[in-house]
């Protein structure tokens, strides 16, 4: 049977390259077309990722919890209590697909680059691979691009048409002029009438109180978040020398600075201190929250999400109801 063209291009690839090459950012963006792109990308982790990562990357899942008094007697299971003498209530789960919903911050900073690819860039290779993955496991899968008129909306639905739809609708995006993403996400966020998965891509230069007021909004409304948090390697740790002319793409801001090693020091550990702020902030809230640069390779980030979704499951209870429930 003749390979496909992606197969063949994939095949090629593997043959010339490492499994880690294949994944690096410079090797995924030769290929202009973000459909063909995330194929190359999702093929890529999958073959060396460990089969185990995907048991459960669905939502088919049942369980048993220890019995409470009033639990209805008819959901007990014997056969637990005779290997372990003790009372288990089985849990069934509902076979449900998710609304996964991707929001990208196209604010003037995800423009910067200082090795080849631009924030927002990676970004949309990033959410081409998760909206491709997503997919596959028949979620219905949206995107939100800041600053948010209804030109860069698309509601999730499902099927293949829907995503190459997507892909087409995140291949074209360009930054923009709006420096305020976070007040139109919660906007957006507010419209949402059921439980979804909310994929926020964004470098979070904006202002604390903004992306925080979000993020409790998204949290308390019972959405599963899931923060990638995209920065350059030059912006995490000031990869410069000499007298450099700093400019803010999002103000009038303009300095020149002589960059040493102990400016560079001092800076690093400023950056640290915001990211490990907002990793905390993040726990507090149930929110995943992740760090990558743009050099870093895709499955990073992809494995981090499908760790995710490996514990994210829609249960009913007892009564009937609909809930989240996460798996450590």
């Amino acid at each position: 049977m003749p390979l496909t063209k992606t197969a063949a291009i994939f095949s090629n690839l593997a043959a010339d390259n490492t499994q880690a090459d294949i994944l690096r950012p410079d090797s995924v963006k030769q290929f202009k077309r973000l459909n063909i792109a995330a194929k190359i990308i999702v093929r890529g982790l999958f073959q060396g990722l460990n089969p185990s990562l995907l048991k459960g990357c669905s939502i088919d899942f049942s369980d048993l919890r220890e019995y409470s008094p009033g639990d209805d007697l008819r959901l007990l299971d014997w056969k637990a209590y005779a290997r372990t003498d003790r009372f288990f209530v089985k849990q069934f789960e509902v076979e449900r697909d998710a609304s996964i919903y991707f929001l990208l911050d196209a604010s003037p900073s995800m423009s910067f680059s200082s090795n080849g690819i631009s924030k927002f860039e990676y970004a949309k290779y990033l959410l081409a691979a998760l909206a491709y993955i997503g997919s596959g496991q028949h979620d219905r899968v949206g995107l939100f691009i800041s600053p948010g008129d209804s030109a860069s909306v698309l509601p999730p639905h499902g099927g293949h048409v829907h995503l190459h739809r997507l892909l087409r609708f995140l291949s074209a995006a360009e930054t923009n002029q709006d420096t305020k993403p976070f007040p139109v996400f919660q906007h957006h966020i507010n419209s949402i009438k059921k439980r979804a998965i909310i994929v926020v891509v964004s470098d979070l230069l904006g202002e604390d109180d903004e992306i925080t007021a979000f993020l409790r909004r998204a949290s308390f409304g019972g959405h599963s978040i899931i923060l990638f948090h995209i920065l350059d390697k030059a912006e995490r740790e000031l990869t410069f020398d000499g007298n450099v002319d700093f400019r803010d793409l999002e103000g009038s801001f303009k300095q020149v600075m002589h960059v040493n090693e102990n400016l560079r020091e001092k800076y690093k550990i400023q950056v640290a201190k915001y990211c490990e702020s907002l990793r905390a902030q993040c726990t507090r809230l149930g929110v995943e929250y992740a760090a990558i640069d743009t050099a870093t390779s895709f499955d990073v980030a992809l494995v981090t999400y499908l760790k995710r979704r490996r514990r994210l499951h829609i249960v009913k209870n007892d009564r009937g109801n609909l809930k989240w429930r996460r798996y450590s």
